[in-house]
């Protein structure tokens, strides 16, 4: 007798394999895309009907259950070709959230990228106030004296002069090398 294919604890009857198999598309690369509905993130979502409720699915963790029989569907499923749709499971392997972010880390897809300084749309200083702070701050003047004098807010010349905020302007020379790029521009 063939043993129950499941997700979750849950059984997948074979007309529902068949309907994953009918909205799949192979690319040249060897993913299996999914063509049917997707999230807002491109994953592809199928609905699985469990004690007359229907409730969406992610199709990448529905195809790594079919051929991974010892996944229990409690971890996460992760792409090795980072391609949403992909249902490959050749191309997926299961991981805990740390392993996700990892992934994510370690290819560049965070999304997170630093913007230094001016450049940064919540900077409220100058790369010339900071030079400032800097100057004045390696002359032995005060935090307080020296936002006082420059009219900034105390709390934002300790972060400066304590490496919290503008660590890209590192020295006084580098400050002024970046002013100068500045005016090129």
């Amino acid at each position: 007798m063939k043993k129950e294919r499941k997700i979750g604890g849950h059984a997948i009857p074979q007309p529902l394999i068949d309907r994953l198999l009918r909205h799949i598309t192979m690319t040249p690369s060897g993913c299996w895309e999914w063509n049917g509905q997707r999230d807002k993130h491109q994953y592809g979502l199928m609905a699985i009907r469990h004690n007359g409720k229907e409730k969406p699915n992610f199709v990448h963790r529905i195809a790594f259950s079919l051929f991974h029989e010892e996944w229990n569907g409690a971890s996460s499923v992760l792409h090795h070709c980072d391609n949403p749709p992909c249902c490959n499971p050749l191309h997926l392997f299961a991981g805990n959230q740390q392993d996700n972010v990892d992934d994510m880390m370690s290819k560049g897809r965070h999304g997170y990228k630093s913007h230094p300084g001016e450049e940064n749309g919540r900077a409220t200083l100058t790369v010339e106030q900071v030079i400032a702070v800097k100057t004045l701050h390696s002359q032995g003047v005060k935090n307080i004296p020296i936002g006082e004098q420059l009219g900034i807010p105390r709390w934002k010349v300790a972060f400066i002069t304590g490496g919290k905020t503008w660590r890209n302007v590192t020295s006084i020379k580098q400050g002024l090398a970046a002013v100068s790029q500045e005016s090129r521009l």
